[in-house]
């Protein structure tokens, strides 16, 4: 699609679920949206139902999961598409997404595409989106061939695919691709501070006992949406939603072992920062370059009741305005993410190959100014969300290679065949 400027009259989602996944899509695909947040503050502000809300999740995940197979299709049967408005040419895909996805009557997709872009644009180009849509519905049955080529069956980007082939092999690079295609199970962590935190897990486990599983000694993953006793437990200050996969990948190097003072250098929004304190492990130190995302730290030190230890000074620096020395370090890198393409599906349409060599880099200027922060016999634990050997296993091995007093004591990856449909890798560095 082009970057022509949307005027999509936003107040009219108000009750209307399609219309709402519309807005949530138009400022992930064409204002740079994260889609989590774009859903969010859509679902915050309209008048939907619960069950409205549910459809309008699945149109907005399910067309960012399946867009590149969706939009490929949808053009075969418009004449010169580029030369049509983006918003009709979205409202066409969501609707074409319902057609081959889900399990609707064709003719509500349908008619609410062509009435909404009748609406926005008249007549003619109503006629123009009702014989599109109508021609796609004959033609389901070629958008499901099974002779599609990976990229296309996938909706993903050649690239990727090419990478994960090299890397991986064809075994592992189907389950990912399928993974990918998945919705994410809905992750909580229990708040290990406040009194009772096991029971409340044994609790949600004995109540959702087909959806749910464990992952570590205080998280849960559901395989569809956070029970309503989950959402309880949250409100009270007594769980936190965090990604399933992402805790068991800080679970791996064992935290309470971790050597004294620690600091959280790429703390982001303080999740994991917020999860080492519930174990009662000190975090000395969480900074982050982007002051923005450390403001809410704050307030959720506050709901989660963490009294001791004492909440750590939070700082918006970056790693080499650092001059203290730590026992341990915790490197959660910025990275290109690949490994969250089920829960983040717009990772596949913006990143590109020259964004991975750029965020290689950046790990490695991050690691260089930590590392000298680092005592002796001090561990620097390496993360990352993505599946991408340059900003994983190649990294850590060009580090050691460069750095004689660099010990690599142990690595963790998430599982190819892992239900979690997530993918962390991690690293400890031991100094001499």
């Amino acid at each position: 699609m082009s970057g022509k400027k949307l005027s999509l009259h936003l107040h009219k989602a108000g009750h209307d679920p399609r219309a709402a996944a519309l807005v949530a899509l138009t400022q992930t695909l064409f204002a740079g949206a994260d889609s989590q947040a774009a859903l969010d503050g859509v679902l915050s502000s309209a008048a939907l139902m619960p069950t409205d809300k549910r459809l309008c999740t699945e149109i907005t995940y399910g067309t960012l999961r399946w867009y590149l197979r969706l939009k490929e299709f949808s053009e075969r049967f418009l004449s010169r598409p580029d030369k049509l408005p983006d918003e009709m040419r979205l409202a066409l895909i969501t609707a074409l997404y319902e057609m081959a996805f889900l399990r609707v009557p064709h003719h509500g997709p349908v008619g609410w595409a062509v009435k909404h872009v009748a609406n926005r644009f008249g007549k003619g180009l109503s006629g123009v989106a009702n014989g599109a849509l109508r021609s796609m519905q004959r033609g389901l049955k070629d958008f499901h061939s099974p002779d599609l080529p990976l990229a296309t069956r996938y909706a993903m980007p050649e690239w990727l695919i090419t990478l994960w082939m090299t890397s991986y092999g064809e075994t592992a690079t189907l389950a990912l691709l399928e993974a990918a295609q998945s919705v994410p199970p809905s992750g909580l962590r229990l708040n290990r501070a406040r009194p009772g935190w096991i029971d409340a897990r044994d609790s949600l486990l004995r109540e959702n006992a087909d959806s749910a599983q464990v992952v570590g000694a205080s998280a849960l993953a559901f395989h569809g949406p956070l029970p309503w006793q989950a959402k309880e437990l949250i409100k009270e200050g007594r769980a936190s939603r965090q990604s399933a996969a992402s805790y068991e990948a800080l679970e791996a190097f064992s935290p309470a072992l971790w050597p004294q003072p620690l600091w959280d250098c790429c703390a982001g929004r303080g999740g994991k920062t917020l999860a080492l304190l519930e174990q009662g492990i000190p975090v000395a130190l969480a900074s982050d370059p982007s002051a923005h995302r450390l403001e809410g730290l704050g307030k959720e030190y506050a709901r989660l009741g963490l009294t001791a230890p004492p909440c750590p000074p939070v700082l918006a620096v970056a790693a080499e305005s650092v001059t203290e020395t730590f026992g341990t370090i915790l490197v959660d890198a910025p990275c290109s993410g690949l490994g969250t393409l089920a829960r983040h599906p717009e990772i596949r349409l913006r990143r590109t190959p020259e964004d991975l060599d750029s965020l290689a880099a950046t790990q490695r200027r991050i690691l260089e100014a930590a590392w000298p922060c680092l005592r002796s016999g001090g561990c620097l634990i390496y993360l990352t969300c993505t599946l991408n050997p340059a900003e994983n296993q190649d990294q850590i091995t060009a580090f050691t290679a460069t750095h004689p007093d660099a010990m690599h004591k142990g690595a963790f990856h998430t599982p190819f065949d892992s239900p979690l449909r997530e993918f962390f890798y991690g690293a400890m560095l031991e100094r001499r």
